[in-house]
Order: C-alpha cells, then sequence, then structure tokens
C-alpha cells in the first residue's frame, strides 16, 4: 500500500455517486411519460435504473474501504504488507469488475429492451405557428 494523496479516489466516488443519482433521477422524471404507453414497462425501467443506482453504489464501497484499509492498517508496524495488498486487489479487481459486468451484462440489456417497448409511433404537433394548410393567401 502506498502512500498517496486519496484525493482522486474520494473524487471519483463522489462522480460515482452523481452517476447512481443521476440513474435514479432519470427514472423518476421518465416514469410518467412512459406510464401513459405501459404502466408494466414504466415500472420495469425504474427498477432496472434502481438496481444500476445500487451496483454503482457497491463498487464506491469497494473503492471507500480501500481508502480506510490505508488510513487505518498501512501505517501501522505490526500490519503485513502482503496481506493488505491481497485485501486490496481482491476488494478492487473481484467486486468492482463483478458490479461493471452485472451493469453490463444486466441493466443495460434490460433498460434498453424497456426503452425499446415504449417507443410508440411519433407524437403528433399540437398546433402550429402561422396559417396552417388550409388557410388562404390572398
Amino acid at each position: 500500500m502506498s502512500s498517496g494523496s486519496d484525493t482522486r479516489v474520494i473524487f471519483g466516488c463522489m462522480l460515482d455517486l452523481i452517476n447512481a443519482f443521476a440513474a435514479i433521477g432519470s427514472a423518476v422524471a421518465l416514469f410518467p411519460i412512459v406510464k401513459r404507453q405501459h404502466e408494466g414497462v414504466a415500472l420495469g425501467f425504474v427498477t432496472a435504473r434502481l438496481f444500476e443506482a445500487a451496483i454503482i453504489v457497491i463498487g464506491i464501497v469497494s473503492l471507500l474501504a480501500i481508502v480506510t484499509l490505508r488510513h487505518d492498517l498501512a501505517g501501522n508496524s505490526g500490519t503485513d504488507r502482503g496481506s493488505l495488498i491481497a485485501i486490496g486487489r481482491s476488494l478492487v479487481d473481484r467486486e468492482r469488475d463483478q458490479t461493471r459486468r452485472a451493469r453490463r451484462r444486466l441493466v443495460a440489456p434490460v433498460t434498453a429492451r424497456r426503452a425499446k417497448a415504449c417507443s410508440g409511433p411519433p407524437a403528433r404537433s399540437v398546433g402550429t405557428f402561422g396559417p396552417g394548410p388550409s388557410a388562404s393567401v390572398s
């Protein structure tokens, strides 16, 4: 475990947290619109985005666990450096990579299918500015 600044890791975790909130926010914002077409599809879309946000948060927790591990144990003289590195790699490599794989394999296809199922005929225009096609200009 090297000594260095954790600022970039914490900043990256904050950006991931914003990404998780954006996933939830986009689902909540689109729910009333999609609900007009099909309520089940709308609920499925919200569920998929909530699952995606949960996966992102799991990745954040694994990174913050490394930062905490480094602060709490790396400075002590009685700790085994090799075991700390093994635990750190386990947290990052396994959990973070597994969450990314789960997000790509599960959430993205479900979200794409839900969006495809929601796409209906194009919306009609409600009104036009100026004279319409039936107006005659003299």
